[in-house]
């Protein structure tokens, strides 16, 4: 995961994949065991689900309701 961030702050925010790796990023955060992490990647993949710049928002949208389901 830590490559993964690498590559994130590496990128713009107007790149088109740098949504796609937040998106995983928040994801993969989500599968760990540590509550403090698996809390900060919910809340990542809230701020995804909500920026209207994220191209990659609908697939946000589905993993968040996803996840309460």
């Amino acid at each position: 995961m830590s490559r993964l961030q690498t590559v994130l702050t590496q990128l713009s925010v107007r790149s088109s994949y740098y949504y796609n790796y937040a998106l995983k990023i928040a994801l993969l955060k989500l599968d760990q065991t540590e509550s403090t992490v698996k809390e900060n990647g919910l809340k990542e993949l809230d701020a995804l689900a909500h920026d209207l710049k994220n191209n990659q928002r609908d697939q946000a949208l589905y993993e968040l309701g996803y996840y309460y389901f």
